[in-house]
């Protein structure tokens, strides 16, 4: 199985080069060595990455069905009001 990824690097406030994978949520480091561990992680695990995402992203629609936005809740309010 052959995958790409984009990997970003960008100088940080402090001058230290800083690696992202933007498709990999949460995988940023100070080295491209930590990126290349980060990716071979995914590779090796990502039929169980992407079950615990789908996982994750049920739960997180289900919380929002259960539980109302409290800024969508004042928006409806104030229009009711105008």
């Amino acid at each position: 199985m052959s995958r790409e990824f984009n990997v970003i690097i960008e100088r940080d406030a402090d001058g230290y080069f800083v690696a992202s994978v933007p498709t990999l949520k949460g995988c940023h480091t100070h080295t491209l060595a930590d990126v290349y561990a980060a990716l071979a992680y995914y590779h090796d695990h990502f039929e169980e990455i992407s079950q615990q995402i789908q996982e994750d992203e049920k739960f997180a629609r289900e919380m929002q069905q259960k539980t109302p936005s409290l800024v969508q809740q004042k928006l409806k309010q104030q229009n009711v009001r105008r």
